[in-house]
């Protein structure tokens, strides 16, 4: 008799849940990809895959105090969504802070 490994849900990728967060955040506020976009300074393609996950997650850190702002929410609020647990990736806030000055 075979026996059938059992199923084991696989975690969700980060930039994925980043993404979901972001895409959740959006639409919460009746916003669309383009105005986003606009107010960012960024591409509602490259929103779109920020959304979906598609590109790394320091991209995506780097888009936190510019949403956060889109938003008129505090750049801590958006990370303690975004890491609830406190495992905040290593340069997060040197990330956050070179957004903030307009540098990379």
């Amino acid at each position: 008799m075979t026996s059938t490994p059992e199923l084991t849900e696989e975690p969700v990728p980060e930039p994925v849940r980043i993404g979901r967060i972001f895409r959740n955040l959006r639409k919460a506020n009746n916003r669309t990809l383009q105005d986003l976009g606009a107010e960012i300074g960024k591409t509602h393609g490259f929103l779109s895959k920020v959304e979906r996950g598609v590109t790394t997650e320091g991209t995506q850190i780097g888009l936190i105090a510019p949403i956060a702002d889109a938003y008129g929410i505090a750049t801590s609020d958006l990370v303690a969504e975004l890491y609830p647990d406190g495992n905040i990736p290593p340069g997060l806030q040197l990330a956050i802070n070179n957004a903030r000055k307009g540098g990379a």
